[in-house]
């Protein structure tokens, strides 16, 4: 079970920033660069990693730069069934 955190709460622990790979050329490097930009910004500390390097072993503190259609490790959530909300009637 997890529990809920604030946002100063998270970024109070350094955090590792998981940045997409899996779109055209110029995505990728948006991406990267905006999340280069926040992670010198905030957390100059923190990791950064390709979503390819995300295994079943996510880190402690993932922040995820990309939606599914250009980060393989959000693509990965979106197919996984038990990451969605049942429905609701």
């Amino acid at each position: 079970m997890t529990t809920a955190t604030t946002p100063s709460a998270f970024l109070r622990r350094v955090p590792t920033y998981v940045v997409g790979t899996t779109g055209d050329d110029i995505s990728d490097r948006v991406v990267a660069n905006q999340a280069e930009m926040i992670r010198s910004i905030f957390t100059p500390d923190a990791k950064t990693l390709r979503d390819a390097e995300v295994g079943a072993a996510w880190p402690a503190n993932p922040i995820v730069y990309g939606g599914a259609h250009v980060n393989a490790a959000s693509a990965a959530i979106a197919k996984d069934p038990r990451s969605r909300s049942p429905p609701t009637s």
